[in-house]
């Protein structure tokens, strides 16, 4: 058994992700704020469907950035976002730049 299927039943669906990330960005835009850093995990959860120990990176515009510190893995099979390695303090600090 793979790890999709254990949570199969608890997936966030994508377009509700996308909602989501949408109404923070025109939050976001209205605010003249450039990114939003989140690393609480019910923020997590809220916009990326997984609670992979992490950070997500919404910007004003584009496509979110999900990091994951932990299992990439679960991060990729639970979340509609594409996951990426935690890059390290110093990785992270040049992805918010």
């Amino acid at each position: 058994m793979n790890v999709a299927s254990n949570h199969q039943n608890f997936l966030v669906p994508a377009r509700e992700i996308q909602h989501r990330v949408e109404k923070l960005q025109a939050v976001l835009q209205e605010m003249d704020i450039t990114v939003a850093y989140m690393d609480f995990i019910t923020d997590l959860f809220y916009f990326t469907g997984s609670i992979q120990k992490g950070v997500i990176l919404i910007p004003a515009s584009g496509n979110p950035v999900y990091i994951v510190k932990k299992s990439l893995l679960r991060a990729e099979a639970e979340s509609s976002l594409a996951p990426q390695p935690y890059p390290g303090r110093k990785g992270l600090q040049k992805r918010i730049r």
